[in-house]
């Protein structure tokens, strides 16, 4: 994941710029830790993947930063077997919302949720 763009936050002490894997590593621990996720998903692929690696959290996280500062996320996620599977991406993206908008200051403009498959066993 390149940092092409960067949460920009200034006063008059200084700046701070965070960058777009930053976020990522936030959505997808957010994201892993909703009751009814399995695992972080892969766009293309029903296949669970570790949370940890940055090959894995690329594959399962998509957060562009616009010019402005808003930001616009993507993450798919392998929900459990029985849980009801709008809900949980309900859950997924009030959850990515709350800790972006904590650990960032932002809220994003936009939290798409792909349930990329359920973990049966």
């Amino acid at each position: 994941m390149e940092n092409k763009n960067y949460i920009k936050k200034s006063n008059e002490t200084g700046s701070v710029n965070i960058a777009e894997d930053v976020v990522a590593v936030i959505v997808g621990a957010a994201a892993a830790d909703v009751d009814g996720v399995a695992s972080l998903g892969a766009y293309g692929s029903r296949e669970p993947l570790q949370i940890s690696g940055k090959k894995a959290l690329a594959r399962s996280v998509k957060v562009d930063i616009g010019d402005d500062g808003s930001a616009a996320i993507s993450v798919a996620v392998i929900a459990q077997r029985g849980g009801a599977v709008a809900q949980i991406g309900a859950d997924v993206q009030s959850a990515v919302i709350r800790a972006v908008s904590d650990a960032c200051g932002i809220v994003p403009k936009v939290v798409n949720v792909k349930i990329a498959g359920i973990k049966i066993h």
